[in-house]
């Protein structure tokens, strides 16, 4: 299977809170984060490499709080019809759609 096509089955949308003076710091602090945790491993199936790999920052977001308390909301988006719904479809552990 080639690497593009598990690019498109697979991702992580991670959402990471992070204290910096400015947005330019913030986004320096982001980038280390996510490229420190990319590692590859070999996956149970013979030669088949998983790399996780740092991509991009989608967008970043200032809180508007001086001090964080429980029930302070930190994201609020609207989804399409068709993100609810995979949101909502559980993943079939036994589906093996990468043979």
């Amino acid at each position: 299977m080639s690497i593009d096509l598990i690019r498109r089955l697979f991702g992580e949308e991670r959402i990471i809170l992070l204290s910096a003076e400015t947005e330019q710091g913030a986004r320096r602090l982001a980038e280390q984060i996510g490229k420190s945790e990319e590692h590859e491993y070999l996956t149970s199936r013979p030669n088949d490499l998983l790399r996780w790999s740092f991509e991009k920052i989608e967008r970043m977001y200032a809180v508007e709080e001086d001090t964080l308390t429980s029930g302070t909301e930190l994201l609020a988006r609207f989804l399409r019809q068709s993100e609810v719904e995979s949101l909502l479809t559980p993943f079939d552990d036994e589906d093996d759609t990468l043979d």
